[in-house]
């Protein structure tokens, strides 16, 4: 199976969120959406469980769950986004980190939308909230990687500006 990795890069300073993502949230929160924000080292057992009930969907989080927060390891805030109490989305742990060249970078730990909630605008509505809690925490640019045949992702995270860093 071919597990090719792509680099990307966005630059967060002109970063806003667009009207169409604006809509989009608003059409969600009608439909029972929310977006909750569980800062660092604060309680992330809503987390865990939706990785942990769904980890034949999330094996790379499943593995961070097992590997670092059971252990009580944590790497920055996570985003959820819940329907009906249910976690359905998560992006995180993030956190902002001074670069080698002194500049502040985004570091997005994980991205996922359970199957069933794709193709809703969930996805792109929860990664643009998320650049714009990294701009907001001081981050100047975000890198991140998508094995290539991630076109789910690939198409947010172009929608969103990132462009292929090589």
């Amino acid at each position: 199976m071919d597990k090719k990795i792509i680099k990307l890069e966005r630059q967060l300073k002109t970063f806003e969120l667009s009207s169409r993502v604006k809509f989009r949230w608003r059409f969600l929160v009608k439909n029972g959406f929310c977006l909750k924000v569980l800062p660092q080292k604060r309680n992330f057992s809503k987390y865990i469980d939706y990785v942990l009930v769904n980890k034949n969907d999330l094996v790379a989080e499943s593995e961070y769950v097992k590997n670092c927060l059971l252990k009580g390891v944590f790497w920055g805030e996570i985003l959820l986004v819940e329907r009906k109490n249910r976690v359905v989305a998560s992006f995180g742990p993030n956190r902002v980190e001074r670069d080698e060249n002194g500049k502040m970078r985004a570091r997005p730990g994980y991205f996922s939308v359970l199957p069933e909630f794709r193709s809703e605008g969930v996805g792109a509505v929860l990664w643009s909230f998320g650049l714009e809690r990294m701009k907001k925490m001081g981050a100047e640019y975000i890198q991140c990687s998508v094995v290539k045949k991630n076109l789910a992702a690939l198409k947010i995270y172009f929608n969103s500006g990132m462009k292929i860093n090589e």
